[in-house]
């Protein structure tokens, strides 16, 4: 194949920005409505969030952000919603490998968030801001709409209908 032909390949596959950003929010909304039972709980009862119920809160994220696409080969419940799958660079489903870098990241600024207090929260609140709007940002200046973590982990995201094994590199 030419690289014109390949670049046509991916073009074709590649999921759009809306559809991706639609995607994230759905992930977002699934992770709050894990973690509602926690939070409607600590509402009735007056109690004050522990260590133990960040450390529950942070492995709701790992399962939601990790664990889900590693069991269905790339898809989070906003990408199975969207029909959106993560593949590889190569055509292929992703690695587990692949998957590990594409959510560390992520995972990572939410650990900070959760255990930042004072002025430090502020930081981390400004930075998970900032970070989500350049995540946006990069979905639709890319021409192959691709995070810098999608980049990272040598992954492409595509519509599911699209999805073949084709050797694209």
């Amino acid at each position: 194949m030419i690289d014109k032909e390949k670049e046509r390949l991916i073009s074709d596959m590649t999921a759009n920005g809306s559809r991706r950003v639609v995607s994230r929010i759905i992930d977002f909304i699934f992770q709050l409505i894990l973690m509602s039972p926690i939070f409607i709980w600590l509402l009735l009862t007056g109690k004050e969030i522990t260590q133990l119920l960040n450390y529950i809160c942070i492995g709701i994220i790992i399962f939601a952000e990790f664990i889900i696409p590693v069991l269905t080969k790339g898809k989070s419940v906003g990408k199975f919603v969207c029909r959106l799958r993560i593949i590889s660079i190569s055509g292929y489903d992703a690695s587990v490998k692949q998957l590990f870098v594409r959510s560390l990241f992520y995972i990572i600024l939410i650990i900070v968030d959760i255990f930042a207090f004072g002025i430090f929260k502020f930081t981390v609140n400004l930075m998970l801001s900032i970070v989500f709007i350049f995540s946006i940002a990069s979905i639709f200046l890319d021409i192959y709409n691709r995070t810098a973590w999608d980049k990272l982990a040598g992954v492409y995201v595509v519509l599911d209908h699209d999805y073949r094994r084709i050797d694209i590199y």
